[in-house]
């Protein structure tokens, strides 16, 4: 479970990144419109809140949200230090995370 929380953390603070108006702007030359700024909002808000128990369910819940802050915090570094690069580039691990995380999850 602990391979999933990093992939919701990193979806969850990208979700709400793009809802903002002028990470949209910088993305795609305008903002979204209202219903979209809404189901990215919302589906931010529950992938960084799912992310809890997966890592409570690997260390207990007093580590496990201990590591679901440090989770946070990294993910969020990793999507800050992408949009410095390029807006478009923070996109690319929205596709390969989650995927990497469903072939080891299994294991």
């Amino acid at each position: 479970m602990m391979a999933l929380a990093f992939p919701l953390t990193y979806t969850g603070w990208a979700a709400l990144c793009f809802a903002m108006p002028s990470h949209a702007r910088s993305l795609h030359e305008r903002s979204f419109v209202q219903p979209i700024v809404v189901i990215l909002r919302c589906v931010g808000t529950i992938a960084l809140l799912v992310a809890l128990p997966a890592t409570a369910q690997a260390w207990g819940w007093p580590n496990g949200t201990t590591a679901w802050f440090g989770i946070l915090t990294t993910s969020c570094l990793a999507l800050i230090g992408l949009l410095a690069i390029n807006p478009k580039v923070a996109l690319l691990p929205l596709f390969g995370l989650p995927t990497a995380a469903i072939i080891i999850l299994p294991r």
